[in-house]
């Protein structure tokens, strides 16, 4: 099945995604929540068509996985510290990267954006995925808001996403250079953004993290509108690329506990947001973030996609790309936890079949979605499924 030529990852999820898609199109406001994860190659021996990931020094050989996870976000918002429960939809795209190996004569200080094709940088991931879900329905009750940390912070990301008619909350991750109403030069981002006084205080709860436990913030809020001068570097001739319009959201933690690195987010958005209640429901919305890492993880360890047989990167992508389907019940379910956890079991998202061989294995009555979700828990590893909360 796998060497099949036609089971590629567009092929295999292509019913799933169109789904996706029609949910999509209805009326509400849609996160398309992206990032980049490195699978490795776990077992020895040579893999056709797979490439370095991680480190060169660490001669690890796989691929770069770019995740779009859908979301509905719910039509009121939620109230802080939590964020809101939101409905998962699937997967709205999915790339496969393999990274061209380093010619031997290139340093290593030598930068892979000046020697490679755009298209073949992994920095292009964002944009494609904008161009591959296409625009945006031509409609005012319905919303699309591509969602990324700093790795999506690239102006080409940005216009990519005005040209589709996507909205944007990307963690800012460059000092870029901003423009005044005229055209001329209006400072710096960071030092902008970090000299505009608070408009409120907002207490979240912040998850995990490794050497950082769960805790609770109490943070300050503070939104600064503002024009991004296009990049004037090589290649790009000043005046030729047009400024980007948006709004700076900066949510900061005045006092960290102590031992605690102060938390700092400045999330660029061009969303309207004219109000400390519009700012912060753009940091609740940037909170959903962490479900992407979450889905990466139940690929990894709950559907163990490191760990396959196969010799090829055609059969590994497909695989992955099955895999990625079924990871996300996982995810589904906890939020169905967080949404509803005394709701009827038939409400899990379990077939009455599954729920049959479920009560079975663990010998319990199984009644709420609280107790499916535990029971699954109970079948694999403790790290599989992530924490409830």
């Amino acid at each position: 099945f796998f060497r099949h030529p036609e089971a590629t990852p567009d092929n295999l999820q292509a019913g799933h995604r169109d789904r996706v898609l029609c949910e999509m199109e209805k009326p509400g406001r849609y996160l398309i929540i992206e990032d980049t994860s490195e699978v490795l190659c776990a077992r020895t021996g040579e893999i056709i068509g797979l490439g370095p990931v991680g480190a060169s020094k660490d001669a690890q050989i796989g691929f770069h996985l770019h995740s779009a996870l859908a979301i509905r976000w719910p039509s009121e918002p939620g109230t802080p510290p939590r964020r809101p429960s939101v409905e998962i939809l699937g997967l709205a795209d999915q790339q496969f990267h393999v990274r061209t190996p380093r010619a031997e004569h290139l340093k290593p200080s030598v930068s892979r954006r000046r020697v490679l094709p755009a298209e073949e940088l992994e920095s292009s991931l964002w944009e494609k995925t904008s161009r591959r879900l296409g625009p945006a329905p031509n409609r005012q009750d319905v919303v699309w808001i591509k969602l990324g940390d700093r790795g999506a912070d690239i102006y080409d990301h940005l216009y990519e996403c005005k040209q589709q008619d996507h909205r944007f909350i990307i963690r800012a991750g460059k000092d870029r250079v901003l423009l005044a109403e005229d055209g001329e030069r209006a400072g710096k981002l960071f030092e902008t953004v970090r000299t505009s006084a608070g408009c409120g205080e907002l207490e979240l709860e912040l998850r995990s993290r490794p050497g950082q436990v769960a805790r609770r913030a109490q943070l300050q809020v503070s939104f600064t509108p503002l024009i991004l001068r296009a990049p004037q570097g090589a290649g790009h001739s000043p005046g030729l690329r047009e400024p980007i319009s948006c709004v700076a959201v900066r949510i900061w933690e005045p006092q960290p506990p102590p031992g605690i690195n102060a938390l700092e987010w400045i999330l660029l958005t061009d969303l309207e947001v004219t109000n400390f209640e519009q700012a912060c429901e753009v940091g609740q919305m940037y909170t959903t973030r962490w479900l992407e890492e979450e889905f990466h993880k139940a690929i990894k360890t709950g559907m163990d996609a490191e760990g396959s047989q196969l010799e090829t990167a055609a059969a590994w992508f497909a695989i992955v790309a099955m895999k990625s389907v079924a990871a996300l019940r996982l995810i589904e379910m906890r939020e169905q936890m967080r949404l509803a956890p005394e709701a009827p079991a038939e409400s899990s998202g379990l077939s009455q079949l599954e729920l049959q061989v479920l009560r079975e294995r663990t010998g319990r009555p199984i009644t709420t979605v609280a107790e499916v979700a535990l029971a699954v828990g109970r079948l694999a590893p403790v790290d599989v499924v992530p924490a409830v909360g």
